[in-house]
């Protein structure tokens, strides 16, 4: 299991677990699209509801937020797609060449530094 990505190992090593992936959602909002309402509490994607509005702040103060499962329900949102204008990457595609290209993110930072 440990030499494996998810995608090629044995279905029994790998165990998807949401409930402990914390991010910020100014930073996460870079890469997904979703909205916030009162309170921060996201909204705009698949499985935030399921039939009523399980992720609202009410429901979640007061513990009613029914049957979703927190360490497996992933919000399922579609990629951000806002860009610069034509002919530039789409949010998520600069999230992704500077996750994996960290040559390409310094040179792009440096000068916006300047």
């Amino acid at each position: 299991c440990a030499t494996k990505t998810a995608e090629t190992a044995h279905a029994g090593c790998y165990r998807k677990i949401t409930k402990d992936e914390t991010a910020l959602s100014v930073d996460v909002g870079l890469h997904i699209d979703f909205s916030t309402g009162l309170g921060g509490i996201p909204f705009g994607c698949a499985n935030f509801t399921r039939g009523r509005n399980e992720w609202s702040t009410e429901a979640i103060v007061s513990g009613d937020h029914g049957r979703v499962d927190y360490f497996r329900t992933e919000p399922v949102c579609n990629l951000q797609k806002q860009n610069d204008g034509p002919g530039t990457l789409a949010m998520h595609e600069l999230v992704e060449l500077y996750s994996t290209n960290q040559k390409a993110w310094v040179d792009d930072f440096i000068p916006a530094l300047e």
